[in-house]
């Protein structure tokens, strides 16, 4: 005979929850491990054999992003990650620029941004070449002889 059994809220919201990726997973459990962090405490992370530093260190510091701190990593002697938790400094964001064809405008936009400037033509390679030839090979004539001049001629 068949075993039949209820199941619990909590069994029906992990049924109907998508399943999280690697990466989603990792977050939350990364985020888990700096819950309990605050400004001025200090950690102490040891290696798992196959982790790399940088991974986890990099984690870390995302973990400890995403709750408004900075982690300041310190040297250790052996395999482990020693770290101290500060307040992270403020991010200034930048303020997103309107919609192009909107109709609002900033003033002090308008005055910070130069003018544009039309576009140049570029010289080609004969009219470069022109400027630095001598003004008597460009105009077909031979340099005129000094008076006075010491050359000899023939």
């Amino acid at each position: 005979m068949p075993s039949l059994r209820k199941l619990s809220l909590a069994e029906i919201a992990a049924l109907h929850q998508p399943a999280l990726s690697a990466r989603a997973q990792a977050v939350r459990e990364y985020d888990a491990y700096l819950a309990d962090f605050a400004a001025g405490d200090y950690g102490r992370v040891e290696l798992a054999d196959g982790e790399r530093r940088a991974v986890v260190r990099g984690r870390l510091q995302a973990a400890a992003r995403r709750r408004s701190l900075a982690l300041r990593f310190r040297p250790s002697p052996d395999a482990a990650l020693i770290f101290r938790v500060e307040v992270a400094p403020p991010v200034a964001r930048p303020v997103p620029m309107p919609a192009v064809g909107a109709d609002q405008q900033r003033p002090e936009a308008a005055r910070r941004d130069p003018p544009p400037r039309p576009p140049r033509r570029r010289q080609t390679a004969a009219e470069r070449y022109q400027e630095v030839l001598p003004r008597w090979m460009c105009d077909g004539q031979p340099p005129s002889r000094r008076v006075g001049s010491k050359r000899r001629t023939r």
